[in-house]
């Protein structure tokens, strides 16, 4: 092995039979390499740190609120049995129902959980020879979900959102065999939203509760219309 001498005078050890230059460009290129790492590493911080700071902004930026619903629940393709002498099915078709809904927004995406409470009932008819026999027992419907909005356009004020959701509904009814159904189901529907003063909010929405075919609860239909108007809070 020999000795070489580099511009700045500093000693280069070499192999036998290996090019001094060789060995020199091989030692800055592997420099040059861990710079160009080191440098890829700043940018993804940066753009980390970016990112973060939007995403802080974004959160700061989002708005709460909560509103008291009120409105009314139509069955369509309710469960019902009917024979020559005897009949089975939901007390109305229509039902009042009321509950509570709150949300936050962040950025354009709207997400909520909507609890609502409903009347429901069965009324099982027997018809005989000469007599027949009207058995009413009523009782209540359950509905939890959670969903996501999109606002897709403004009229006179409002802020119109397509909205879809996933949740469960429980229904109790004390009939002699006791109705106790946990279904879940899919619901759809549209959202509008006003702005009233710097702390008030106005709400109307329209949606569908839909279970499936086989997953129907007793004194519900498989396709369940619901029109709601609320009032509340926005903070």
């Amino acid at each position: 092995m020999g000795l070489l001498r580099s511009s700045r005078g500093a000693p280069i050890e070499c192999s036998p039979g290996r090019e001094p230059g060789v060995y020199v460009t091989a030692r800055m290129s592997a420099g040059g390499a861990s710079d160009l790492r080191a440098g890829l590493r700043a940018v993804a911080s940066s753009r980390l740190i970016l990112f973060l700071l939007l995403v802080a902004q974004t959160f700061t930026a989002a708005e709460w609120h909560t509103v008291g619903y009120f409105g009314g629940l139509g069955r369509i393709k309710a469960d019902r049995l009917s024979f020559s002498s005897f009949r089975s099915g939901p007390v109305s078709t229509l039902s009042p129902v009321f509950g509570i809904e709150g949300g936050r927004s962040i950025w354009k995406v709207h997400l909520d959980a909507t609890f609502l409470r409903s009347t429901t009932g069965e009324t099982d008819v027997i018809i005989g020879p000469g007599k027949t026999v009207n058995q009413t027992t009523k009782g209540t419907s359950l509905f939890f979900d959670g969903g996501g909005a999109w606002p897709f356009w403004h009229i006179a004020g409002f802020e119109t959102l397509a909205r879809v959701g996933y949740g469960t509904a429980r229904v109790r009814v004390p009939t002699d065999v006791p109705i106790q159904d946990n279904r879940r189901f899919w619901t759809y529907g549209l959202v509008a939203t006003r702005n009233i003063g710097s702390h008030y909010l106005l709400r109307l929405d329209v949606r569908n509760v839909h279970f499936r075919r086989e997953e129907i609860p007793q004194t519900l239909g498989r396709f369940n219309a619901i029109a709601l108007a609320g009032f509340g809070l926005r903070f």
